[in-house]
């Protein structure tokens, strides 16, 4: 038997069993967790801190979630809290069909846990970097995943440690309905990625101090792990870049650590397709090993938008927005041709334009502006054609992008 085959067949019918025609909306918004006298990051561990945090608002969830017998996350139908390796609070809301219930649900949790901050004297802030507090001071939450990844990525670039400890995201995600619909939609997620990252810059504090360069966390990123983070190899490269394509990246990676007799167990580098290579690997180690990557646009049983950094709720609910109209509207298809030349060097140049000269960049021979704008007007005219006056929704948004 050939496992590789049979393995890529697991991860190839995994994406297949996310297709569906409801197209739905995912926002995941990471907050940090601060005290309110001097901006310094709470702790988990201290009393009144972050893990009481949780233990006060589990009376308005069904479900607690526990890591080495500390309470680390708390679920309900369509929302979930969960905390990132150095106690980033992360809220995640959906399945839903319009920007305007994930903006809902998220008002519920704001209102919920509000008074239970507020009486340790703590305050969440939504900003991509850690506003005060450096990235060496902070302890991670105890989780025995984020203690492997910490020791590997050690080994792979230099700033593992500040994307762990000391970033925060929101991310979008959206539905495709086939693996043509995938194409399409991972193409152009990838091609706009370099604009929603500047668009969406909002780190004015790096490592205790003003940062000195736009788009903190493209810097944090880029040397972090190429084997799971930045571009997928030939996402824009390859015309027709499928789940096949996916799997296949998956699969010559490293895989960190896998599920091992209901435990996790070290791999270090030893790449996924070996550590599978005399079986065949079940749903629940084929969804393991897809969340152990993190590039720019990640693929599990939909597609995940991931370089905005963490926003004032304003402008995320306003990103989720500009993802329901550009990947949900009819200018789905023009946007997709517009950038069908766009190349993964490309996209890289994009990147570093953008760093470097902000405004006045040109991206894929145009002006960044100009193209920004033609996203915008394109979300607009969708949003208007599923409920009339919602290009409102974007405002916030194309306010910052001015």
């Amino acid at each position: 038997m050939d496992f590789y085959e049979e393995n890529k067949r697991v991860l190839v019918k995994h994406f297949e069993g996310g297709a569906k025609n409801k197209k739905s909306l995912g926002l995941e918004l990471e907050h940090f967790v601060v005290k309110k006298a001097d901006k310094s990051a709470a702790s988990y561990y201290e009393s009144g801190g972050i893990e009481d945090v949780l233990k006060a608002l589990s009376s308005f969830y069904d479900e607690k979630i526990y890591s080495d017998g500390h309470l680390a996350g708390l679920k309900r139908d369509k929302c979930l809290i969960t905390l990132e390796p150095a106690a980033q609070l992360e809220v995640s809301a959906g399945e839903f069909l319009t920007t305007e219930e994930i903006a809902a649900e998220y008002e519920k949790f704001r209102i919920e846990a509000e008074p239970i901050l507020n009486a340790a004297g703590l305050e969440l802030m939504l900003t991509g970097y850690q506003p005060k507090s450096r990235v060496r001071e902070l302890p991670l939450i105890p989780k025995l995943r984020y203690r492997m990844m910490d020791n590997y990525f050690a080994s792979t670039g230099s700033r593992g440690i500040n994307m762990m400890r000391g970033t925060a995201a929101t991310q979008v995600s959206v539905d495709y309905s086939s693996e043509a619909d995938f194409i399409g939609k991972f193409r152009l997620a990838n091609a706009i990625t370099p604009l929603l990252a500047f668009i969406t810059d909002n780190a004015p504090v790096f490592e205790g101090e003003a940062a000195d360069k736009r788009m903190i966390r493209t810097y944090v990123w880029e040397d972090v792990d190429r084997d799971r983070s930045m571009f997928v190899p030939g996402a824009l490269t390859k015309p027709d870049f499928g789940f096949g394509d996916y799997a296949d990246y998956i699969l010559n990676a490293p895989a960190i650590l896998v599920i091992d007799g209901g435990g996790l167990r070290y791999t270090g580098g030893e790449k996924i397709r070996d550590i599978y290579g005399g079986r065949v690997m079940t749903e629940a180690e084929a969804e393991h090993v897809l969340s152990m990557f993190f590039p720019y646009v990640r693929l599990k049983s939909f597609i995940e938008i991931r370089m905005a950094d963490s926003l004032p709720v304003p402008e995320a609910v306003a990103l989720t927005a500009l993802a329901e109209g550009l990947f949900y509207g009819g200018t789905l298809a023009a946007l997709v041709e517009r950038f069908s030349t766009v190349t993964d060097d490309d996209a890289y140049a994009a990147f570093e334009e953008l760093k470097q000269l902000g405004s006045e960049a040109c991206v894929y021979g145009a002006k960044a502006t100009e193209l920004i704008d033609v996203l915008f007007d394109a979300a607009a005219t969708a949003l208007n054609k599923r409920g009339a006056g919602r290009e409102k929704l974007l405002l916030p948004l194309s306010k910052r992008a001015k």
